[in-house]
């Protein structure tokens, strides 16, 4: 009898033990250590939030959630999700809790997104929230939309299969029809490329590359020409320059006397017209200075 209570006080001791340890890992699972910092968000959808949820920094485990209020405002129902975070755990002013998920199957957290403000929040104020997608109704609407595009395919693919079911539809005619051209333009490409043809575009190809290489060389020979050119009147410059004025200075003394020239060019043009037609008249004058008799004063 001894031993049996001596056994059962080991058995209740050890379960009791078992009940501290389980109950200081849940406490840890928790995400409750010690004193917490209240903080709160807003949210238009919070499935799979509850009390309990854990809130993790970065992956890190600070706290969870504490309470979820429904609030009525003009633009509809939101929720205000309050969190209990590890008192001094320091939180960027930018930062941003979201509801995300590990996985498709696995239970929904709140993760805060680190900011990049060197101003930190201050307990008991809102944290800048952002709602978590839902994949399963998101899958709903994917399949809604394949659904309906398999509904819209249906007839299209149906009246496809009537067509070339038939084998005499418009579609299957002009096919036929383009294959023969192209059957056509083939057979006369390959005319246009016969053995006889070939020759003569080979010999086309070859006096193409020939004028090319006699362009390339001429090309070569103008580039030669225009820097000796260049080399010409970089060497001659001074005397170019001379030139130019002696030739500025012709051109403004005869501007000057243009007047004088043009006078003595008509009076020269008058006298050639006066001579000339005193020539016409007489040409004895070119042998002497009086005109020939008159026949009829001989007479007499």
């Amino acid at each position: 009898m001894k031993y049996d209570n001596i056994n059962y006080s080991l058995v209740g001791t050890f379960v009791i033990l078992m009940m501290v340890v389980l109950g200081a890992v849940l406490y840890q699972l928790s995400g409750r250590q010690g004193r917490t910092d209240e903080y709160y968000g807003y949210y238009n959808n919070v499935s799979g939030v509850r009390y309990g949820t854990p809130i993790y920094f970065e992956g890190y485990p600070v706290g969870q959630v504490e309470k979820i209020t429904p609030e009525a405002g003009d633009t509809g129902m939101r929720y205000k999700v309050s969190f209990a975070i590890r008192r001094g755990w320091p939180l960027p002013k930018d930062s941003i809790a979201a509801i995300a998920a590990s996985g498709l199957l696995s239970d929904v957290s709140i993760s805060i997104l680190e900011g990049q403000s060197r101003e930190l929040l201050p307990p008991g104020t809102e944290i800048a929230s952002r709602d978590g997608a839902d994949l399963f109704a998101a899958f709903n609407e994917l399949a809604g939309e394949v659904k309906a595009l398999t509904t819209g395919l249906r007839p299209l693919v149906q009246q496809l299969n009537d067509t070339l079911g038939t084998g005499a539809g418009p579609i299957v005619a002009d096919l036929r029809a383009l294959l023969g051209k192209l059957n056509q333009s083939a057979e006369s490409l390959n005319q246009v490329l016969g053995p006889d043809n070939r020759r003569e575009i080979t010999q086309t190809l070859k006096n193409l590359n020939e004028t090319t290489t006699d362009l390339k060389q001429t090309r070569a020979q103008m580039d030669k020409l225009l820097l000796e050119a260049n080399g010409m009147l970089t060497d001659n410059r001074p005397e170019v320059r001379a030139s130019a004025r002696d030739l500025r200075a012709s051109l403004q003394a005869v501007s000057e006397r243009i007047d004088t020239i043009m006078e003595q060019m008509e009076s020269t043009s008058r006298n050639m017209q006066e001579f000339s037609r005193e020539i016409r008249t007489n040409p004895g004058r070119l042998l002497s200075d009086s005109p020939p008799a008159d026949p009829v004063e001989k007479r007499k």
